[in-house]
């Protein structure tokens, strides 16, 4: 039993995109990035770890991209890495592979101020992936 939003229900399907929370008759597409309750705890919904070989790729490629341009604002800023994004934070955004603010800001620790700082510039290092042109 997961919980999301305050309701506890099951998980009844896996997709490319997400997982589908059931919580008695009604059914609830949860993105991967997601933040849900599970045992008491708080985690982040992530793609089960045997996808296809192209989208791991591509998701490797995402992190790896994003760990990057972290490092690149954390030494411009003269502030650790982890300040910018955490492990969890950008594992998040991988996982969600957002293309809007508005999908962004659905992504855990990406409140109004990292929005506004750093939105555009995220957003631009995942369309270059999912682009090709990395």
């Amino acid at each position: 039993m997961i919980e999301h939003g305050g309701h506890t229900g099951r998980i009844v399907e896996v997709t490319s995109k997400g997982a589908v929370h059931r919580v008695g008759t009604a059914q609830v597409d949860l993105r991967y990035g997601t933040d849900v309750r599970l045992e008491g705890r708080t985690v982040t919904l992530v793609a089960p770890g045997d996808g296809d070989v192209s989208s791991t790729s591509e998701l490797t490629l995402t992190e790896h991209a994003l760990r990057a341009w972290r490092l690149t604002v954390a030494r411009k800023e003269g502030v650790p890495a982890y300040v910018v994004l955490n492990d969890q934070e950008l594992i998040g955004i991988t996982a969600r592979a957002p293309t809007t603010l508005s999908e962004l800001a659905e992504c855990r620790g990406m409140g109004p101020i990292r929005l506004e700082r750093w939105g555009d510039e995220i957003l631009a290092v995942c369309d270059e992936i999912r682009s090709g042109s990395h």
